[in-house]
């Protein structure tokens, strides 16, 4: 390894243990991890001089660089002997691993989506307990569960009755199958509103003898939380796919897109339900202005893309004519009575609701495997299907405050004392793809202290317990969208670790010498060092000088208007830096003519650009970039991704949704499409996390060991 001009006397260290550090200072893994994980990259061309130099001449010019040389503390090795890799490196390894993951269920759901079509449903719905088969030959009989490897599967709930199921559709390829609750037949109150008995769930396998299984649903957490076999701690090895996961990866919009959609929909429909409008219109004339109005009140990103309805998807996806969800009344407002009044309507309205689910599903799931073609994505979406939440006596003192979550006690046998224990399970309501990101969402559980009643917070997540023998592990991935972007700014800028400002303050910043992020923000414009936290990540995610200067007033009201404009500026230019605009030659003249100055590359400032941009012709604008701030190497990978045509992670090259691609929305919404790169890279983190631990687990054969919940990088 070549030694920079600077002198870097850290270098001895590595002569004589197994310490590596770059040739800025940064400790790497120990000589053994790093020969574990990347087998044969010891050979690999060591970073020019000029890169180095080029490293070093930056980090000076921001402080970071003081007498030869970066502050660096060493952090003990961790020496620990690992598996030996799948394959000739670390990508081939992970995605013979993701495939051998996701191989039984691969083929399970081809023969869904290959499927001409699904059966036929009955013409006359069997009123009767438990789950009815109504084949292909026409025969009806009554089965214990549907025995089948692939469902489309869908669950109705009276509201106003409790969380039980009421009734449910499952269909396969060869068979529809009914599900009516014993409670339909019965005038007892099986249990309290906010309680589940475990006999009242529905039974989808049968035996203990697991085998794969794939079942289909929209919002499908919100069935699963309703079948039997998912309460056993030791249960099923059935993995759940659902559609409104696969298509907020795929067409999924921001929640400001979701306002701008509903609302020129509430456009379109009050001028064309016009009386006045049709009356002074014929037919023809009518019809060609509701035409006009489509193309106007809709831009392009709405017509390819929708929110997240089962209705809303259908018509994206599918066309045709809008689903009549009108009978949902009944399970929202009605009661037991109302069901069995309306019994055969609500099961066709159930079938529907699986037959809906059944189309789209043949349409997305191909879009979903070109938007995540890494078979890591579907690893990981699948084991966060069957997140498992074990509870006992002490989630009892909780309870009220938790109203929308239900327990079911399984109260299973204690094998050390055959003690009857009061063992409970909960099935979170997570949306393994909740946002345009890909983050899981879940309405309940949350990473932060809550006073809401509805919602719980992290000091109630110790009422989370583990069963006898067993223990549960937890990691929080610190500041991860920080080491996120700082890995790929320094990556753009000369690829060194800690090459850029930002990348050296999250992987070297000191708190004690004031060096590391939060602390340079909080010199900067006067705060405390947990205020500035707020500013970074807020800034990160996209937030502008409005933003900063809204906190600011917050954080000091004492503070002038004056004083709030300084500070933001002051703040935007040493970390984002000056926004500079690169110009055409013959722009480059007119800007010379009118005395702006002009820098090496043929940019100016873009403050100059706004004050003469009615001189410029069009066309003038080659480009923009971020320079002189801390994080502006970081910020210009950042906008390169999220302006590309088709803006994809670059870890495992999922696709950003068409509802954010430039096609379709030009240069709006880059908040939400910068937001994208690193949020949906944080997401590639958890799916290899996820692959890895259980193969780790698989590997050192640790059984029953199972994922409890994951929210955003906990």
């Amino acid at each position: 390894m070549s030694v920079p001009k600077f002198g870097c006397r850290f270098f001895i260290r590595n002569l004589s243990d197994q310490t590596r550090f770059n040739p800025l200072g940064v400790q790497m893994l120990s000589k053994s991890l790093y020969q574990q994980v990347f087998p044969g990259a010891e050979s690999q061309t060591e970073p020019s001089q000029e890169a180095i130099n080029k490293s070093v001449s930056h980090l000076s010019e921001h402080g970071l660089w003081t007498n030869g040389s970066g502050t660096t503390v060493t952090q003990e090795n961790i020496d620990i002997n690992l598996p030996p890799l799948f394959g000739e490196n670390i990508l081939s390894h992970f995605t013979k691993l993701a495939e051998d993951q996701v191989s039984p269920y691969r083929p399970l759901i081809a023969s869904l989506v290959c499927e001409g079509s699904l059966s036929s449903p009955p013409t006359q719905w069997n009123y009767k307990p438990g789950w009815t088969c109504y084949s292909n030959d026409g025969s009806i009989t009554l089965v214990p569960f549907p025995d089948e490897k692939a469902l489309i599967f869908d669950v109705e709930v009276c509201v106003p009755e409790g969380h039980a199921p009421k009734l449910a559709i499952a269909m396969s390829p060869n068979n529809v199958y009914s599900w009516v609750s014993p409670r339909l037949f019965s005038e007892r109150d099986f249990a309290e509103k906010s309680k589940v008995n475990f006999d009242e769930l529905i039974p989808l396998e049968g035996g203990e003898s697991w085998s794969e299984r794939i079942v289909v649903g929209h919002n499908v957490s919100y069935d699963r939380a309703r079948i039997k076999e998912q309460y056993l701690f030791n249960g099923p090895k059935t993995k759940f796919l659902d559609t409104l996961s696969l298509h907020t990866c795929v067409s999924g919009q921001t929640s400001t897109q979701k306002v701008l959609w509903r609302s020129a929909l509430k456009r379109k429909r009050q001028e064309m339900e016009s009386k006045a409008f049709v009356q002074s219109h014929n037919e023809d004339e009518f019809f060609d202005a509701v035409a006009k109005l489509s193309r106007l009140s809709k831009e392009k990103w709405m017509e390819v893309s929708s929110p997240n309805s089962l209705a809303d998807m259908y018509q994206l996806y599918c066309g045709g004519e809008k689903i009549d969800k009108s009978l949902s009344e009944i399970f929202i407002k009605g009661n037991s009575s109302d069901i069995r009044d309306n019994f055969q309507d609500l099961m066709g309205y159930c079938y529907q609701d699986v037959k809906c689910t059944y189309e789209i599903l043949k349409v997305l799931y191909p879009l979903f495997l070109h938007h995540c073609p890494h078979p890591v994505t579907l690893a990981g979406m699948l084991e966060m299907s069957t997140m498992y939440l074990p509870v006992n006596e002490s989630w009892n003192t909780f309870m009220q405050s938790a109203s929308n979550q239900f327990v079911v006690w399984t109260n299973e046998e204690s094998a050390s004392d055959h003690k009857r224990k009061a063992q409970g399970v909960i099935i979170p309501k997570v949306q393994v793809s909740g946002t345009v990101t890909r983050r899981a969402v879940e309405p309940t559980w949350l990473t932060a202290s809550n006073a809401k009643i509805n919602k719980i917070g992290s000091e109630q997540k110790a009422f989370v317990q583990a069963p006898p023998g067993y223990c549960i592990v937890g990691a929080d991935v610190d500041s991860q969208e920080v080491w996120i972007a700082s890995l790929l700014g320094d990556n753009h800028f000369t690829g060194l670790q800690g090459g850029t400002a930002f990348g050296w303050m999250s992987l070297q910043g000191n708190k004690s010498e004031g060096t590391d992020i939060h602390s340079k923000t909080a010199q900067t414009i006067g705060i405390t060092r947990d205020h500035a936290k707020v500013f970074n990540y807020s800034r990160i995610y996209g937030s502008g000088k409005q933003f900063a200067s809204t906190l600011l007033k917050q954080f000091n009201p004492l503070l002038s208007d004056e004083e709030i404009d300084a500070k933001s500026n002051s703040l935007y230019e040493s970390t984002k830096g000056i926004r500079r605009m690169l110009l055409s030659k013959k722009a480059q003249a007119i800007a010379s003519s009118a005395g702006i100055t002009i820098h090496s590359d043929g940019s100016i400032n873009i403050s100059d650009w706004v004050k003469e941009y009615k001189s410029f012709p069009p066309k003038s604008r080659v480009g923009t970039y971020w320079y002189g701030g801390t994080e502006s190497h970081m910020f210009n990978k950042l906008e390169s991704i999220a302006k590309s045509p088709q803006p994809r992670t670059p870890v495992l090259n999922c696709l950003i949704s068409t509802a954010l691609q430039k096609e379709n929305v030009k240069e709006k919404f880059m908040t939400s499409r910068i937001n994208w790169v690193v949020q949906s890279s944080a997401v590639d983190y958890l799916h290899l996390l996820l692959v890895a631990v259980k193969w780790l687990m698989a590997h050192y054969n640790i059984t029953g060991g199972r994922l409890c919940i994951s929210i955003h990088d906990e």
